[in-house]
């Protein structure tokens, strides 16, 4: 098999894996952490990759990057390459916009307060407490300790957080085990009169 045969496989199965890809490296993930001065798993993972490409030239783009096989396929189908220097100014216009509001967003929340708690970790917690039944976590606001607590099992598929307030009975009755601090209890007694 040639190197040819090889990148395009390595990038079909990049493209097929997409949804999967941009559920991790989310920028909406990354700009709500910067919200909050977290510096989370999407952002590192989003660094790692820039450095990489920095250091690596095309390799990710030409190898390993999902977009990357859809360009592919765009220049089998086009026969030729696009040229359109206004493209590629848009694009780097727009990704020194992100970063700048990235910039911005954790001097506002006064820097980089934390680095999201780890998935791994969260799920290790919360197999101890309820196995691998389906949990609800009911926060009682999405502030300090909490909302790291919500961002870190976001990537999770059988956990959902959910704000005390927003409780209602399709929730409680979809999962399995509920898990609460006693502020959460406090929130829904005040709630519910």
């Amino acid at each position: 098999m040639n190197l040819q045969k090889i990148r395009r496989l390595i990038l079909l199965i990049s493209l097929l894996l997409l949804p999967v890809t941009l559920f991790y490296l989310s920028p909406v993930l990354i700009i709500e952490g910067a919200a909050y001065g977290i510096f989370t798993g999407s952002a590192i993972i989003f660094t790692c990759i820039f450095l990489f490409s920095l250091i690596g030239g095309r390799l990710w783009c030409g190898w390993v990057c999902p977009f990357g096989s859809l360009q592919d396929l765009a220049w089998n189908i086009q026969g030729k390459r696009v040229i359109n220097p206004w493209i590629d100014r848009f694009r780097y216009g727009l990704f020194v916009l992100w970063i700048l509001m990235l910039i911005a967003l954790f001097i506002r929340a006064g820097g980089i307060t934390s680095i999201e708690p780890k998935t791994k970790t969260m799920n290790e917690v919360l197999s101890r407490l309820a196995g691998d039944q389906s949990k609800l976590i009911l926060l009682p606001h999405k502030e300090g300790e909490y909302q790291r607590i919500a961002m870190a099992v976001n990537n999770m598929t059988s956990v959902k957080p959910l704000l005390a307030t927003y409780l209602n009975i399709r929730d409680l009755l979809t999962y399995d085990k509920i898990i609460m601090p006693l502020e959460s209890v406090d929130v829904i007694t005040s709630h519910l009169g």
